[in-house]
């Protein structure tokens, strides 16, 4: 072993031992689990969005005589009243009554409809030689398109180092290249091995783990 080779290993050997060891090591499984997570926090965001955006620009779209029929019987039972005949207004509440839990239980497997919000722009038209002023009513949500996307497929590449096992756990970091002119001088690096793995939303749990346990076999020094 050259002399200036015997100085460098002293002097980084002495910066190793003053300089803090931060563990930069990461859970594989942990690592694999919050991908997955934040995946599905990302749809489900976009879901959030639709939403808030359709209650922004849109209105509920009242159904044709809605409420004519209540309006009537509540005309009619004004008039029981008035007259005193309370069994007549007994009779008539308890028919409003189950009317509207059959009118809430339609509701309920009926899909709702929207309409637009509208404004009112007055714009210059040319008509017949003039230029004349007319209001046009334009949808709100033309101003504000819509535009959002979702994942649907997710592939996670990286080349991982093995640093320590722990029970079933396997705990790994980041592969950094290491400059060939100073590899020699170096510990030797811990095994590596290429992670490739293809994520979707509608991966579940018992798939999920089974990649992981494929991939601790092989993440593991003489596996």
């Amino acid at each position: 072993m050259s002399y200036l080779k015997k100085v460098y290993q002293k002097f980084i050997g002495k910066l190793i031992h003053k300089s803090p060891q931060v563990d930069t090591s990461i859970n594989f499984s942990d690592l694999v689990l919050n991908i997955q997570k934040n995946i599905n926090a990302v749809n489900t965001s976009k879901t959030s969005l639709e939403i808030d955006y359709i209650d922004k620009y849109f209105d509920k779209k009242p159904s044709r005589n809605q409420g004519t029929a209540l309006y009537k019987q509540l005309d009619q039972l004004e008039n029981y009243i008035d007259l005193g005949d309370k069994s007549l207004a007994i009779n008539l509440l308890n028919t409003m009554k189950q009317t509207m839990q059959k009118s809430i239980k339609a509701a309920n497997n009926q899909a709702t409809n929207y309409q637009p919000k509208m404004t009112v722009f007055e714009m210059p038209v040319y008509t017949n030689g003039k230029w004349l002023k007319e209001l046009i009513e334009i949808p709100l949500f033309v101003f504000e398109p819509l535009y959002l996307h979702s994942i649907k497929e997710f592939t996670f590449s990286s080349k991982l180092d093995y640093v320590k096992s722990e029970g079933n756990e396997v705990y790994v970091r980041f592969h950094q290249k290491t400059n060939k002119f100073w590899s020699n001088w170096k510990p030797k690096e811990s095994s590596s091995t290429q992670v490739k793995i293809l994520f979707s939303p509608e991966q579940n749990l018992k798939e999920l783990n089974k990649v992981i346990s494929e991939y601790k076999e092989l993440l593991r020094p003489n596996s």
